[in-house]
């Protein structure tokens, strides 16, 4: 959540993935050090996409006509080019303590998992703001904050779910807040007049994760419902730009979802009611793959628990012809000529796990 808006900084930098508490600081912020008088003579807003290094030493330089300091707000400091972000942190080591710089630069724009170049600003200046001030890091939400951050958006929109509807939220849209403000804004608007966010409301504006999608294809299975296995494998199927890759990332999902249930069986076998650690005696536990654990994968994902235990109770025969439908599957997948067709070998698929 906002870290503590400090005292009487020089330089505030605000930056990282986590855009939505980055804001609050920034209002905090701002409704701190900004009054309705100042806003008119001793505050500044300034765009980094179109100024360069003097334009902003400038309004630094400037004296405050009816406040103790003047504030510049400069966005996206990171848009300057890097010569004009070097030559504003040589200024600011030594800028008029009669002003306040402060600066915010967006989550980073990622390529391979990697900030893309210009994303971020360069060190001198984010050194330069250390040095002379603070630099505050809003990291990615932890998934007990992103749940909280639904749980305020829903109350601020007037809205109401229950713990269940507000797990799925949190499931589906992840940890980037970014993303959370905005889907929650759209269930917002599909809501209209209603308050109660119902599992429907839910399904309409935001997408199945690929994990459920399995957990529902696996359950019926389990229930040997081939129709809607069937079904269920098409949903997943059709469409698809590249049928083989998607034929391959379903089948390593399906094959993963079995390892996790043939896991729990073993588990419950050796009395284990509890999947979590400090529930496991430690010979157990080192029965268990490292990838993918199915403690790890819990702790992360406890909303999973129910199915996984839910799904476990298939027969071992059942879980056992799992495997060799599975192995066939990827066999045929990976020796598949240019002609064949991974759409009939993964409804083959479906078809024999419900036996």
């Amino acid at each position: 959540m906002p870290a503590k808006v400090p005292e009487n900084p020089r330089v505030c930098l605000l930056r990282g993935e986590d855009d939505y508490n980055k804001h609050l600081f920034l209002k905090e912020l701002l409704d701190k050090n900004v009054t309705e008088e100042m806003k008119d003579f001793d505050f500044e807003t300034l765009e980094g996409t179109d100024i360069d290094a003097d334009r902003v030493i400038a309004a630094l330089s400037a004296c405050p006509f009816m406040a103790e300091r003047r504030v510049t707000y400069l966005k996206n400091p990171n848009k300057m080019p890097e010569p004009e972000q070097k030559k504003l942190a040589e200024y600011i080591i030594n800028m008029p303590e009669t002003s306040l710089l402060i600066m915010t630069v967006p989550a980073a724009e990622k390529v391979d998992g990697r900030p893309k170049k210009g994303s971020e600003v360069v060190a001198d200046l984010s050194k330069a703001a250390k040095k002379v001030g603070e630099v505050k890091d809003f990291g990615a939400l932890k998934r007990g904050d992103a749940k909280v951050l639904i749980k305020n958006l829903l109350g601020e929109y007037g809205l109401k779910a229950t713990e269940t509807v507000i797990t799925t939220l949190q499931q589906r849209l992840g940890t980037e807040s970014p993303v959370i403000v905005s889907e929650i804004g759209k269930l917002r608007d599909y809501m209209g007049g209603e308050k109660s966010v119902k599992p429907e409301h839910v399904d309409a504006v935001i997408s199945e994760t690929p994990e459920e999608k399995i957990f529902k294809l696996v359950d019926a299975v389990a229930a040997q419902n081939k129709r809607n296995a069937l079904k269920l494998m098409a949903e997943q199927m059709n469409g698809a730009d590249d049928p083989a890759a998607e034929a391959a990332r379903t089948l390593a999902m399906i094959a993963r979802q079995y390892r996790l249930i043939f896991q729990a069986k073993v588990l419950e076998a050796k009395g284990v009611r509890i999947f979590k650690k400090e529930y496991v005696p430690e010979d157990v536990a080192a029965l268990l793959p490292k990838e993918p654990n199915i403690i790890a994968v819990l702790s992360r994902q406890p909303w999973n628990t129910d199915t996984v235990k839910k799904q476990a109770k298939m027969s071992d025969r059942s879980v056992a012809n799992a495997f060799a439908a599975i192995h066939k599957a990827d066999k045929l997948l990976k020796g598949m000529d240019e002609g064949g067709d991974p759409k009939s070998i993964m409804f083959d698929l479906a078809a024999e796990l419900c036996k």
